[in-house]
């Protein structure tokens, strides 16, 4: 099974990806940052990494223009990270490219394949919830 879920991923997920450049760690963090400004606190226990970890990653993110630090609030002890309008747009074109790639596919199946495979990706999305909150 577990053969099947790579070459699914690679023909699906690894398509042309651009974001591919960055490294796992570094593109976690961005991905994370997409949702909005996170301190490097909030960062770590998110991720599940150490603080001096995120601190290593921010340096590399923002020597490549991908992320800005600044202080938060009065204390300036406390760090935020923030994407560059570059990083985000590097990660808006990656969804956008991950969406169209989708939908191409889709395309090449029959109506009821298509119908079929949805409920089924349904199924599998809230089997995957259901886990995430038994393991929480």
């Amino acid at each position: 099974m577990d053969t099947i879920f790579k070459a699914v991923g690679r023909r699906i997920l690894v398509h042309d990806d651009a974001a591919l450049d960055i490294p796992l760690r570094q593109f976690r963090v961005c991905a994370a940052l997409f949702e909005g400004p996170r301190s490097m606190k909030e960062l770590s226990v998110e991720l599940g990494v150490s603080q001096s970890a995120i601190t290593q990653i921010a340096d590399r993110l923002e020597a490549a223009g991908l992320v800005t630090r600044g202080a938060v609030g009065e204390d300036r002890r406390v760090r935020n990270l923030e994407l560059t309008p570059l990083a985000r747009k590097l990660l808006r074109e990656r969804e956008e490219q991950r969406i169209n790639r989708v939908q191409e596919i889709l395309e090449q199946l029959s109506a009821s394949d298509r119908e079929l495979l949805l409920e089924s990706l349904g199924r599998f999305g809230a089997a995957a919830q259901e886990l995430d909150g038994a393991n929480d």
